[in-house]
């Protein structure tokens, strides 16, 4: 068999990559803030995030579902279990998003 090993980059790929490597290796971290700095702060955002993706790992999206794919259910006792081992912190903040959800908006008031 011929050809180039698997894995291995063509000569193309490799020059670009270092084109690339000089080009960053020359810019420091002192020239891309005062790059980053220059931008209006939505695209400082933005910029931030696409760098983001290549020092930080992506997370996975993982979607909980009960039995057959529908919603899950807990027990009277599964949900007593869970609430006894929360703080008082957590219970307030729980409390809280709860009469959030169930609060009529204020267009409902009439």
């Amino acid at each position: 068999m011929r050809g180039r090993p698997p894995g291995s980059q063509n000569r193309s790929t490799s020059k670009v990559r270092a084109v690339l490597t000089a080009v960053l290796d020359k810019y420091d971290a002192r020239s891309i803030q005062k790059d980053l700095d220059s931008l209006e702060p939505k695209e400082r955002l933005d910029m931030i995030a696409k760098l983001a993706e290549y020092c930080t790992p992506k997370m996975a999206r993982t979607e909980h579902t009960g039995e057959d794919g529908g919603a899950i259910r807990y027990s009277s006792d599964d949900l007593a279990a869970f609430l006894g081992k929360l703080d008082s912190t957590a219970l307030y903040a729980l409390r809280q998003a709860v009469s959030e959800q169930t609060s009529p908006s204020s267009d409902e008031i009439h």
